[in-house]
């Protein structure tokens, strides 16, 4: 099942919108889905044919540092020298952005198991990273919680699911 058909089930099952979800007792901001990370993905920066760099509100909250270089492009002549050091940063943000989008939707699409394992699974090699991987490879499951809410905007508490997932065999 695919984190996507997760989010789907749990909707369509307890009638609620999916805010989150994640690792039973993780106290950290991570997730295997989130709905912010999803609204990421109606974000854009578009180059007009007239110089002007049309940018969703929301990139502004995640790279405020951009909102000067959109400012600037649209203050500069196009002759300007300094117009090609703006929108170079314009641009790495839109590259920014566009591997945000690639990320969430691979993990979106792919297996729940595999959003676990990338999610959690400690970042340094070690003894932390040696143990997680070796209680992962022998499970067959994981517990999550999920942060939901209803129609009416109320927060509903689930029970945390053991969500069971078979192995492929050649890994």
């Amino acid at each position: 099942m695919s984190v996507e058909q997760l989010v789907q089930y749990i909707t369509r099952t307890f009638d609620v919108s999916v805010d989150r979800i994640f690792a039973h007792g993780d106290s950290e901001d991570r997730a295997i889905f989130n709905t912010t990370d999803r609204n990421k993905l109606d974000w854009d920066i578009t180059f007009g044919d007239d110089g002007r760099v049309n940018v969703s509100d929301g990139v502004f909250t995640l790279w405020p540092q951009v909102r000067m270089a959109v400012q600037m492009l649209d203050r500069l002549p196009s002759t300007s020298g300094q117009r090609g050091v703006f929108k170079a940063q314009v641009e790495r943000v839109k590259s920014a952005l566009d591997q945000t989008k690639n990320s969430f939707m691979k993990r979106f699409t792919g297996k729940v198991s595999e959003a676990y394992f990338e999610v959690y699974r400690p970042s340094e090699k070690g003894e932390k990273q040696d143990y997680f991987i070796a209680v992962f490879k022998s499970r067959d499951y994981v517990t999550l919680e999920v942060d939901c809410h209803s129609d009416a905007g109320d927060d509903v508490t689930l029970p945390c699911i053991k969500y069971i997932f078979s192995r492929d065999m050649s890994t």
